[in-house]
C-alpha cells in the first residue's frame, strides 16, 4: 500500500528561518539591498500621470494642488536642469514606448519638448523625435513581412494581416505599405472582375470593420487622400460574413463543455478542429479566451474582455459595455432573441478559460 504524502506539511517542515533572519523579519528591516540604490523610473506622457485621492476629496482643489503634477519623471527633468553629473546617467503604446526609446539614448533632458526636439525642431509625437534621431527603423520588418505572406496567403488573410501590423507594430508610413501591397489585397476582387478602384474601396471596408473591432479608426492611418466611411447596413453586413465564413455545427440543445487537461496534450489542435466544425456550416462563433497568449493561438482569437467589452476592473455592480444598437449585437440575434434549443444551431461562443 501506498503511502500517503501530506506535501503541504513537507514543505512547511522543511522552510527554516535562523534566529538573525527572524529578527530583521519582526523588526522590518530590508532583506534584499543593492547598491548603489537604483529606482526604475515611472514614465508618463505630459500631463497623463496617476493621480491618487479619495473619494470624499474635491477634485478641483487636488487639480490645482501642484504637489499633484510632481512625479519621479518631472523631478528627474528638474534634477538635469541644475545637476550636470546627473545629465550623464542614462535612465533605462505607442507614445511611452517611443518615449522609454528616447529616454533611454539621450541624456539630460529638461522637459518634455527638450525630448520631443530634434534638428532644434520640435516635432509633435515622440515617435518623430525617435525617427528623427535614428533610433527607430523604418518599415523595412513591415515589408520584408507582407513581401513574405504574399507567395502563400489568401488576399483576405493580407488584409487581415495588414490591419494587424497597423495596430501591433504602428508601421511609420502606412500609406506606403497600402499602396505597395494593395494589389496583392485586392486580387480576390479582382478575379470576380470587380474594378481596381471599386477592389480597394472594398479591401478599406474589410479592414476597417477589422480595426473596428480592435477599437481603431482606419482614417487615423491617413492611407488614402478620401474617409473611409460605411453605412450601418454595409457594417453589419461585413460583420456577419466575417464572423461566418467558412463557419459549423449541428443541432442539438445549448450547453456548456469544459475540455480540461495539462499542458502539452493538444488542446488546441481539438479546439481549432472544433471551430473548423463550426465555421463549415456558415454558423457565427466567437472564439474567445482569457489571455492574450491563449487567444493568438487560436482563429480569430480575442480575449474575453476585447470580445465582450467586459471593464478591466469590477468594482460594485458591472456590465458589459455592449450597447442593444451596436453592430456587434446584431451579430448575436439568435443569443438575444432566439429559442433556447436554437442557440448552439446559429451560434457559437467558444472560450479558453
Amino acid at each position: 500500500m501506498e503511502k500517503e504524502i501530506d506535501e503541504i506539511t513537507v514543505y512547511q517542515s522543511a522552510r527554516w528561518i535562523s534566529p538573525a533572519e527572524a529578527m530583521w523579519r519582526i523588526f522590518s528591516f530590508n532583506l534584499p539591498e543593492i547598491y548603489p540604490i537604483v529606482y526604475s523610473l515611472q514614465l508618463h506622457v505630459e500631463n497623463h500621470q496617476q493621480v491618487t485621492y479619495n473619494n470624499e476629496d474635491d477634485l478641483s482643489t487636488i487639480i490645482e494642488n501642484e504637489n499633484t503634477k510632481q512625479t519621479m519623471l518631472t523631478k528627474f527633468f528638474q534634477v538635469n536642469e541644475v545637476d550636470e553629473f546627473a545629465r550623464t546617467l542614462n535612465p533605462s503604446e505607442r507614445e511611452r514606448y517611443f518615449l522609454r526609446v528616447l529616454m533611454n539614448h539621450i541624456r539630460g533632458s529638461t522637459s518634455f519638448h527638450d525630448l520631443r526636439t530634434a534638428n532644434r525642431v520640435i516635432v509633435l509625437t515622440y515617435r518623430e523625435a525617435a525617427l528623427l534621431h535614428g533610433l527607430i527603423s523604418g518599415d523595412n520588418h513591415y515589408e520584408e513581412c507582407l513581401s513574405e505572406s504574399i507567395v502563400y496567403q489568401m488576399p483576405i488573410s493580407l488584409r487581415r494581416l495588414f490591419a494587424t501590423l497597423l495596430v501591433l507594430c504602428s508601421p511609420n508610413n502606412p500609406k506606403l505599405l497600402w499602396d505597395k501591397f494593395k494589389c496583392y489585397m485586392i486580387d480576390d476582387y479582382v478575379h470576380e472582375n470587380i474594378p481596381s478602384k471599386v477592389g480597394e474601396v472594398q479591401a478599406l471596408e474589410e479592414i476597417s470593420c477589422i480595426l473596428e473591432s480592435l477599437g481603431k479608426n482606419i482614417n487615423d492611418y491617413q492611407m488614402v487622400p478620401y474617409n473611409v466611411n460605411m453605412n450601418e447596413n454595409d457594417r453589419l453586413r461585413r460583420m456577419i460574413e466575417d464572423e461566418t465564413t467558412n463557419l459549423d455545427i449541428k443541432g442539438g440543445l445549448s450547453g456548456a463543455f469544459v475540455i480540461d487537461g495539462p499542458g502539452g496534450t493538444s488542446k488546441n489542435i481539438l479546439y481549432k478542429a472544433l471551430l473548423a466544425a463550426v465555421m463549415s456550416q456558415n454558423s457565427i462563433a466567437l472564439t474567445t479566451a482569457s489571455s492574450r497568449i491563449v487567444a493568438s493561438l487560436l482563429p480569430r482569437g480575442r480575449t474575453a474582455h476585447s470580445r465582450f467589452k467586459i471593464p478591466l476592473e469590477i468594482v460594485g455592480d458591472v456590465s458589459c459595455s455592449v450597447s442593444k444598437q451596436s453592430d456587434f449585437q446584431q451579430v448575436l440575434p439568435v443569443v438575444s432573441r432566439g429559442k433556447k434549443e436554437d442557440i448552439m444551431k446559429a451560434s457559437l461562443v467558444f472560450s479558453e478559460l
